[in-house]
C-alpha cells in the first residue's frame, strides 16, 4: 500500500536519471544551488529539469521515494533578491539523493533521511553557500554511488 504524501520544505530537481532533494532551512540556498545545477547541465547539454521549489509533495510507491510539484507553485523557483521566476519543469521524479547543508565546522552525523514505509535515501553533505564546491563535491559523491555517468560528466569542470 501506498503511503500517504507529505510536504516537505525543500527543492527537487532531476539530473539525467538521478533525482535530488535539496534540503535546508529557509535561506540557506536551496534554490541557488538548484539553479547552479541546472545551469551546469543546460550548459553541457545534459537534461535536467526543476520538479518543485520550497515546498515538494514526497510519497513512497512501491519502494521508491517521488517528488511532485504543487499545482499552485509548478513552474516557479524563487530568485533572491530578484522574485520568483519560471523555469522549465516536470511534474514528477523519483528521487535518489538528499543533498543537506553544512557548515564549515560539522558534517551532520545522519547518512540516511528516512521517509514513509521506512524507506531510506542517502544523504549527501553540500556547502550551499559554494555553489561550485557544492557541485564539485556532489559529482565526486555520485561517481562514489554509481550514479549515471551522464550525471557525472554534466558536473565534471562545470563552474
Amino acid at each position: 500500500m501506498d503511503a500517504p504524501a507529505s510536504n516537505v520544505h525543500a527543492t527537487a530537481l532531476v539530473v539525467g536519471e538521478i533525482g535530488l532533494l535539496i534540503t535546508g532551512s529557509s535561506g540557506s540556498g536551496k534554490s541557488a544551488l538548484a539553479l547552479a545545477i541546472i545551469h551546469a547541465c543546460s550548459s553541457k547539454g545534459i537534461f535536467s529539469r526543476l520538479v518543485a521549489d520550497d515546498r515538494v509533495w514526497i510519497t513512497v510507491r512501491a519502494g521508491r521515494v517521488i517528488a511532485s510539484t504543487p499545482a499552485p507553485i509548478a513552474g516557479l523557483i524563487e530568485v533572491r533578491g530578484t522574485g520568483i521566476v519560471p523555469l522549465p519543469f516536470i511534474q514528477s521524479a523519483v528521487l535518489h539523493h538528499v543533498l543537506a547543508p553544512i557548515s564549515a565546522e560539522r558534517v551532520p552525523d545522519e547518512t540516511r533521511m528516512t521517509f514513509a514505509d521506512g524507506i531510506s535515501l542517502p544523504i549527501l553533505p553540500l556547502r550551499y553557500g559554494e555553489p561550485a564546491v557544492a557541485i564539485a563535491t556532489l559529482a565526486a559523491a555520485l561517481d562514489a554511488f554509481g550514479s549515471k555517468q551522464t550525471t557525472n560528466q554534466a558536473f565534471s569542470g562545470s563552474m
